[in-house]
């Protein structure tokens, strides 16, 4: 028999070692949909990577997969045309974590970044960052960000854990 909870619920977890059980596997869970609107909305601006972009982030990276770089090979693996790194968007949240919003002295701890479909190189896409709770002045900070393609389809969920310092 299989059992589950969320990770972090010792309590039940310890009833179950008590009945007998013996636990082999921990997932995370996260209840994102609620996340989606609560909070504040903190960051709602256009996002584009041109494709001179992902050819730098390409060279600093070694990651030099053809369907990031070639249209061809793009075309050829089933998308539209060449594709973006996701680590690039990975890294324009965590510039705009410890650039703008909290700002100096956060710290990027933890990202779980989902890719629904594909980021493409040229294409105006759209950056939600939005914190469930109240931005504290210090502290661990929960920050849900959204990329979504020009039809509103949903691109990049990502759930990320911040720690601000002051």
């Amino acid at each position: 028999m299989k059992v589950s909870t969320q990770i972090w619920n010792y309590a039940v977890q310890k009833v179950w070692v008590r009945e007998g059980f013996s636990p082999k596997q921990a997932f995370d869970t996260f209840h994102i949909n609620a996340m989606l609107s609560a909070g504040h909305l903190l960051v709602d601006r256009s996002l584009v990577f041109s494709k001179d972009q992902v050819a730098r982030f390409a060279e600093v990276t070694g990651d030099t997969n053809p369907v990031h770089l070639d249209h061809a090979a793009a075309r050829q693996a089933g998308f539209e045309s060449r594709i973006t790194h996701g680590m690039l968007a990975g890294g324009e949240m965590s510039r705009i974590f410890g650039t703008e919003i909290p700002g100096p002295g956060t710290l990027f701890l933890r990202s779980d970044l989902v890719f629904l479909k594909p980021i493409y190189a040229g294409v105006i896409h759209t950056l939600r960052m939005r914190y469930p709770s109240t931005l504290p002045l210090a502290g661990h900070v929960r920050a849900i960000a959204t990329i979504r393609d020009p039809a509103g389809e949903l691109c990049l969920l990502g759930y990320n854990d911040l720690l601000i310092r002051s």
